[in-house]
């Protein structure tokens, strides 16, 4: 008896055992299916090559700023295209053009993202706000933020004194709004968004080396709770790890450049062509990072000289390139004005960087040509004369 009795303890227990087993399975089974729908990010990366989202930050000229981030997972290399907060468009809601900034509500950002997909011609999948103090206690809990500053800053405004030395600085959180705060003596707005890029780019840089911790569960959970987003708790997991692998230093920068105009009293910023050169720069950087191919355009300056003698043609080419990352360093006349054909001219060795401004341009092939002995010091990578097939965007055949 008392061995009939073991056996059946034993088959009781197995019974147990199995239905333990059984439900363990069930439970992983129903967290994964769980995790899987609620993983939004992961699912929209089976479907799409590029991973595509808006960062806003505050911009102290304006209310917000927003930084179009575009990630490739494959190559791990990123773009950012900047886009002030007063650039302008038709705004449904009140039926007249308006800033961008004014469709945005902290925490609402559905419209802000329909409008930027009306202008991009891209669907952003996640929005990010990292504006005012949000900004500082992110650029703290990375250990701070190393950034180049060419020059010194020493300036009093309304919020207090802005104190910066020379050289790479390693900022706090407090230091990064001040970063974001001062304005130079009549800086031009593509150098206020060159900063706000470098300050992006050493952020990431600062998440990809604080990999490890940021990937901490309960520090993914205090970043999903205190930055603003869209996203469900394990969407956002997904996406701090992707931020965490991006090669910080092979970004491709992008500006909006556009004409200023004055619209019930208040300056906007309308993009060039209607907004199409916008446009292109997303197609280009898309091509880009898809390609896995270098970009060098940020280290590129570019002089166009006006062979056509139609007046301003050289002057209206500049946004062109600048739209695309160029620094355009020189805008002047060629030494006749009798071009028939636009040409475009690699000066020190690196065809590639002036076939990508051929191309933009839609002016054929670039050719090389080295600066001359006495101008062996100059600066300029690519030149660009501008002939009578130039119609102000683009070469005509």
């Amino acid at each position: 008896m008392r061995v009939s009795g073991g056996r059946s303890g034993r088959r009781d227990f197995s019974y147990l055992l199995l239905l333990a087993i059984v439900a363990l399975l069930a439970a992983t089974a129903v967290f994964a299916a769980t995790r899987l729908r609620t993983d939004e990010v992961s699912r929209w990366l089976e479907e799409h090559d590029l991973l595509v989202g808006l960062v806003v930050i505050s911009d102290p000229r304006h209310r917000i700023a927003v930084e179009v981030l575009l990630i490739d997972p494959h190559t791990d290399r990123a773009g950012l295209l900047f886009i002030p907060g007063n650039v302008g468009a038709l705004i449904a809601s009140r039926n007249r053009m308006d800033a961008l900034e004014t469709i945005y509500r902290d925490g609402d950002v559905a419209p802000l993202r329909d409008k930027v997909e009306e202008l991009l011609g891209v669907s952003p999948m996640f929005v990010l706000e990292i504006t005012g103090d949000r900004m500082r206690d992110l650029v703290d809990l990375l250990g701070g933020v190393e950034v180049f500053v060419p020059d010194p800053v020493d300036q009093e405004d309304a919020a207090g004194r802005v104190l910066l030395p020379a050289g790479v600085v390693l900022l706090d959180g407090d230091k990064a709004l001040e970063y974001l705060r001062y304005q130079a003596a009549e800086e031009p707005d593509v150098e206020w968004a060159a900063r706000v890029h470098r300050l992006m780019q050493a952020a990431l840089r600062a998440v990809g080396e604080q990999r490890r911790m940021l990937l901490h569960g309960d520090v993914q959970r205090y970043l999903h709770q205190s930055l603003g987003n869209d996203l469900t708790q394990a969407g956002f997991a997904t996406l701090l790890a992707s931020l965490t692998e991006i090669d910080s230093e092979r970004m491709i920068f992008q500006y909006t450049i556009g004409q200023p105009q004055t619209v019930d009293g208040r300056t906007l910023i309308f993009p060039h062509y209607d907004g199409a050169l916008l446009r292109e720069a997303v197609t280009q950087v898309v091509a880009a990072l898809v390609s896995g191919q270098a970009d060098s355009v940020a280290s590129a300056n570019v002089e166009i000289l006006n062979g056509s003698g139609v007046t301003g043609l050289a002057r209206g080419a500049a946004p062109v390139l600048q739209s695309f990352g160029f620094r355009v360093a020189r805008v002047a006349n060629a030494d006749h004005h009798g071009y028939a054909a636009t040409e475009v001219i690699d000066r020190r060795g690196r065809l590639e960087v002036a076939q990508r401004v051929a191309d933009l341009m839609e002016c054929g092939t670039a050719r090389t040509e080295p600066h001359a002995e006495a101008d062996a010091e100059s600066e300029i990578d690519v030149t660009v004369i501008l002939g009578g097939d130039f119609n102000g965007r683009s070469c005509t055949e």
